[in-house]
């Protein structure tokens, strides 16, 4: 990663986290992936990275199918609204 050789390229301050589970504004649970910053408080996430999460899975579940659900050919979920 000091060679900026890692799968994305990295900037500093680097906060580190690819995968997010959270609230939003208005209280609905949702799975994301960001391009860094899911370790922060508050994290920014496109909708098109963004996944409803149903309240019968748990954080640990939704957060392991994240990278999943982005790859192509796979269906996903709705984004939060």
């Amino acid at each position: 990663m000091r060679n900026s050789t890692y799968l994305s390229p990295v900037g500093l301050p680097c906060i580190p986290g690819n995968e997010v589970i959270g609230t939003t504004d208005g209280g609905r649970r949702f799975v994301g992936l960001t391009r860094g910053g899911g370790y922060a408080e508050k994290a920014l996430v496109h909708r098109r990275t963004a996944w409803a999460v149903p309240e019968d899975i748990t954080d640990e579940q939704a957060i392991s199918l994240a990278p999943r659900a982005s790859q192509p050919g796979t269906s996903s979920p709705p984004p939060p609204n």
